[in-house]
């Protein structure tokens, strides 16, 4: 007979239990493919993680109770990796990190936020965003299932703005020499491209030509072109495979889903995990978990504040339903050898005014190679079977060589210190902290065990007794203590678990459909500040619809607001203030 007490303990168990068997080994890039510790191709089955309603700065990453709920319900809809805007680095994500790890599901982080990230009309690669995106890496490179991180999105959409390229080399040389002196793992770099025919196949080309440390890992591409009952060809996806198949780095979709035609049944998903994209696409992430006024959401949280047990949608059955379906296989690590090989930069011409020789910028008197080593990290695929990891970046550009002003230091070595003292831990003190675990559970299952057999041996004294006193007694009736099956016991009244709790403590809100936008959380003052006007012009095949990027003006507490654009509303209404 079970207590109370007892099935609290159980279920305690059984927590830690799914917990402890849910981690995950980082992804690894071997030529244009991605593949998990076993040596398989690992395709991504993704969604964008976005806060319902904007109405302030919001990391989506803090509030666990929320991410046990939604990590869950995105394991039953097949994600194995979510794709979040953006972060607070200052913060501790481990809560949120473990709910999603338990659950197999990797998680792709944007450096940038709407304060920090590169502006698209004066481009500029800042100690202060350096200072801001290291913090970010420090917080999350300890996490086995951080999947990418990605240094920008959309900042190139035109020719207007292509010179804002080498200011997007120079950061991914940075960062990248941040995480070598640091010790960490090489967290894969991404850049997530708009879906400009104009633009795209230059970016992609400059952004992955001459010295690997100053170059892009992996390359997104939000595309919402196919809609609805579509074609390769009138969706124009035969031109992305075109151009894009003589790639040397992973290419996948960062955002994709549109809803011009409701319900959506998410057959775009269906063909880029198909047998003929998966060839040269490593996956997709659609656009958007959470129901907001732009009407892209699968699921919906009715109490209005983004929180709590939401309402699953029609569109998350039909994404279920193509996720549950599409099954690519790819090749495995030891069958591959990668053929394809980097591009050359490209050539200046009307509409791309960089040369690939130009001078990098670079940060006044910092010198990354200064910068305290915290770790060292070895690759669990470095004695797999299967084959090695492979380095991403074999070269780093190191920029400016003085010494690094004492502003730089404070930044760099007080905060991060405090934080490397709290979060990182040795491999022996994990693993002395999993054998205690082990021995804590195994004691208390003992335990458990022991006070069962003690309740069954009082109930079975006590029933003898009774049969002493009165013949009545020995009736069948009423279970042990009334002289029947001393096994059977006696019904106890225990109380129900209570419903997981999930306090509202970041409400997530989006921007209401006259702002046009989506991808950073904002004040009010800057929803106000961010509306602009732009006109929509059609593109080559009627189907893709490119937005003219305008800088929004505005504001956040005396300092200039800073965008990047997400296509997700391309297709349903004019979309919004850019990264630029």
């Amino acid at each position: 007979m079970w207590s109370w007490t007892a099935v609290q303990v159980w279920c305690l168990l059984s927590v830690l239990v799914s917990q402890g068997s849910g981690a995950l080994a980082p992804i690894s890039i071997n030529g244009t493919k991605l593949y998990d510790v076993d040596g398989n191709q690992f395709f991504t089955k993704g969604v964008i993680y976005a806060p319902s309603d904007v109405t302030t700065m919001l990391d989506v990453l803090l509030d666990s109770s929320q991410c046990d709920i939604d990590a869950g319900l995105m394991k039953t809809l097949g994600v194995n990796a979510i794709r979040v805007y953006t972060v607070d680095g200052s913060q501790n994500h481990d809560a949120c990190m473990r709910s999603f790890e338990s659950q197999d599901i990797y998680v792709w982080v944007d450096l940038s936020t709407p304060l920090h990230a590169i502006d698209r009309n004066t481009p500029e690669w800042t100690l202060e965003l350096y200072t801001n995106w290291t913090a970010t890496v420090d917080a999350f490179s300890k996490y086995d299932n951080l999947l990418f991180f990605s240094i920008g999105n959309e900042i190139i959409n035109s020719a207007s703005s292509v010179d804002t390229a080498p200011t997007i080399k120079a950061a991914t040389r940075d960062i990248k020499a941040y995480q070598s002196a640091r010790g960490y793992r090489m967290i894969p770099l991404s850049y997530n491209a708009a879906d400009s025919l104009e633009t795209r196949e230059y970016t992609a080309d400059y952004l992955t030509c001459g010295p690997l440390g100053s170059c892009i890992d992996v390359y997104g591409m939000n595309v919402y072109s196919w809609c609805g009952n579509s074609s390769y060809y009138v969706s124009g996806f035969d031109k992305l495979y075109e151009q894009f198949q003589a790639m040397s780095i992973p290419v996948l979709f960062a955002e994709t889903g549109c809803n011009t035609v409701s319900p959506r049944d998410f057959s775009d998903v269906g063909t880029m995990l198909g047998p003929v994209f998966q060839a040269v696409f490593s996956g997709a992430f659609v656009y958007d978990w959470a129901m907001g006024t732009n009407g892209y959401g699968i699921v919906n949280y009715t109490n209005g504040e983004g929180t709590g047990f939401p309402q699953t949608l029609d569109d998350y059955n039909a994404l279920k339903t193509v996720f549950s379906t599409a099954t690519p296989t790819g090749t495995a690590l030891s069958d591959y050898t990668p053929s394809n090989t980097q591009p050359a930069c490209p050539a200046t011409d009307t509409v791309w005014s960089v040369r690939g020789t130009a001078v990098l910028p670079t940060i006044a008197n910092l010198e990354v190679s200064t910068v305290a080593r915290v770790t060292t990290y070895t690759s669990p695929l470095a004695t797999s079977s299967a084959g090695s990891a492979v380095t991403v970046a074999s070269a780093v550009d190191t920029g400016s060589t003085t010494t690094p002003p004492a502003t730089s230091n404070t930044v760099l070595s007080t905060s991060l210190q405090t934080q490397d003292a709290q979060s990182l831990l040795s491999t022996g003190a994990i693993a002395g902290i999993a054998v205690g675990g082990v021995v804590v559970g195994v004691a208390a299952v003992l335990g458990i065990f022991y006070f069962i057999w003690r309740r069954r041996k009082r109930a079975a004294r006590k029933a003898a007794e009774s049969e002493k006193v009165s013949s009545k007694g020995s009736s069948s009736e009423g279970g042990a203590l009334m002289g029947g099956d001393p096994d059977e016991g006696v019904q106890m009244g225990r109380a129900e678990l209570p419903a997981m709790s999930a306090a509202s403590v970041v409400p997530r809100q989006e921007l209401a459909a006259s702002n046009d936008g989506h991808e950073g959380y904002y004040g009010a003052d800057a929803r106000q500040a961010m509306k602009r006007q732009g006109p929509v012009h059609e593109a080559e095949d009627a189907q893709v619809l490119e937005m003219d990027g305008v800088r929004p003006a505005g504001e956040i507490d005396g300092r200039p607001i800073v965008h990047e654009l997400h296509a997700g509303q391309r297709h349903s209404r004019r979309f919004g203030p850019s990264d630029s």
